[in-house]
């Protein structure tokens, strides 16, 4: 739209124009994604050399997505992005398998054969059982086709994956979320869904993102290397940031984002040196020299002090003491 305004607005040529509006990083495709498009264009290659057969296969009354048919889709992307015919059907079929006819065939075999399971198990238990028995029946069905599709995940792919962030704003769908919902639903293959996610851009890391997550395992590595001498390292009563501690923060990233204890310990020592013994020697040798008897003021003991902030604030000791001890009459002298 942007190159039509300056073309019709201004006479902009049509390669000038181009040109003018990829000074916006947002309309420059990353690596991946040409990539990725250079695939699919092969593709719809092939099925348009024999197209008479192949249209065959292209099923418009079934359901594409959002309560819409897959003839519905089509229309919307011939009206709207301005697609040939021919090739926004052919480009359905390969990015949405649920459009085509053979690959409804396919579902309709796995739910007569899922049914027979349940038959021949003579399950008369409770709805809920036999839901229970459906969805694992599903999911086995769904390990073979993987399984049957030899083509296997490229590497490239599992790195540009973002797994956690978010497909649908909206929907507070993330794009790990929209891949096990196309496998669910529809039966689609994981490295399908992958590509089906992944054809927006919010689902593709940066390059440089990329680049620093492949850094960061380099050096998460050597670390792991000598885990149990570079673990003493590892300080949890340290602040992390404001008033949570290195041991808040490990669990937090355990917790909420899944990731192992002793990965999330490793990213925490790499990312955030405040997170280490050797990086805190000053204020090691500080906390060494606490004075919990002596008074920190307004007729407390400096032991009182850390007692409260420990109380009113949530703090851990440590973080406790070394706030007590900006009154110098909590640090002991060098020789006591």
């Amino acid at each position: 739209m942007r190159v039509k305004a300056l073309k019709d607005t201004y006479n902009t040529p049509h390669n000038q124009a181009i040109l003018s509006a990829m000074e916006k990083e947002v309309c420059i495709k990353s690596h991946q994604q040409v990539k990725k498009e250079k695939e699919i264009k092969a593709k719809v290659d092939k099925l348009l050399r024999d197209w008479e057969m192949n249209q065959k296969d292209f099923c418009p009354d079934c359901d594409w997505d959002l309560g819409k048919s897959c003839q519905s889709r089509m229309e919307y992307v011939v009206e709207n992005h301005g697609v040939e015919l021919n090739v926004a059907r052919a480009d359905l079929m390969i990015k949405s398998r649920q459009c085509t006819h053979s690959y409804r065939k396919k579902y309709r075999e796995n739910t007569k054969s899922i049914s027979s399971m349940q038959k021949d198990r003579g399950n008369r238990q409770s709805i809920s059982l036999v839901q229970k028995d459906w969805e694992n029946a599903q999911s086995i069905s769904s390990m073979l086709k993987d399984q049957e599709n030899t083509e296997s995940i490229p590497s490239e792919m599992l790195d540009y994956f973002c797994g956690e962030c978010m497909w649908s704003v909206f929907q507070k769908v993330t794009c790990s979320m929209r891949v096990n919902a196309l496998k669910k639903r529809y039966n689609t293959p994981h490295i399908e869904a992958m590509r089906s996610a992944m054809e927006k851009e919010v689902c593709n890391k940066s390059d440089q993102l990329v680049k620093e997550e492949k850094e960061l395992q380099a050096k998460v590595d050597v670390l792991f290397q000598n885990w149990e001498g570079n673990l003493e390292d590892f300080c949890p009563e340290c602040e992390w940031k404001g008033d949570m501690t290195c041991q808040s923060r490990r669990e937090y990233l355990h917790t909420m984002h899944k990731v192992e204890g002793k990965t999330s310990t490793a990213h925490l020592m790499i990312q955030s040196p405040q997170c280490l013994y050797s990086h805190n020697v000053e204020d090691n040798e500080k906390v060494a020299r606490f004075c919990s008897d002596c008074e920190w003021g307004l007729g407390s003991s400096c032991s009182d002090r850390v007692k409260f902030l420990i109380a009113q604030y949530d703090s851990s000791e440590r973080m406790a003491m070394l706030s007590a001890m900006d009154k110098p009459s909590c640090m002991a002298a060098p020789n006591e």
